[in-house]
């Protein structure tokens, strides 16, 4: 499923091959069922996958699972799952549908912000409120 693209030794790059059935890695998909498929935009926080099937099957993407990934499947929301190797898993129908997932901010991140900025907040004060308490140029006693 390897074939070498380039080679400067000691290094070697090296294109993967698609399994049977299944779409060009690139696609970051791959499912049960022979799918066909292909990516329309890829962006660390969202990515959006045209995939074609003949019947409903259980797909697998190539992205780390984190309850802050969120699927859309044709614009309905979609359960997504951690599938044995870590990756996000989910449920295609038969048919051509767009894919969408979005990987967004939680109650945590939210909460962990609030208290940067309260911290941030409570320095700037502790500073200022210093300041005012000590004098500029202290006076020098013989």
């Amino acid at each position: 499923r390897l074939s070498q693209v380039w080679r400067a030794s000691p290094l070697a790059i090296f294109a993967v091959a698609p399994q049977p059935g299944q779409p060009d890695p690139g696609t970051l998909i791959t499912a049960e069922a022979p799918i066909r498929a292909r990516l329309q935009s890829y962006q660390p926080d969202r990515i959006s996958i045209e995939v074609e099937s003949d019947r409903a099957t259980r797909a697998t993407v190539a992205v780390a699972w984190s309850p802050k990934w969120h699927a859309r499947l044709d614009g309905e929301a979609l359960s997504l799952s951690r599938a044995a190797d870590g990756l996000l898993e989910l449920d295609l129908p038969a048919g051509t549908s767009m894919l969408t997932l979005h990987f967004r901010p939680d109650v945590w991140d939210r909460l962990g912000l609030a208290v940067s900025v309260l911290t941030l907040v409570g320095l700037i004060l502790l500073a200022v409120q210093g300041r005012s308490s000590t004098p500029l140029y202290p006076s020098i006693q013989s």
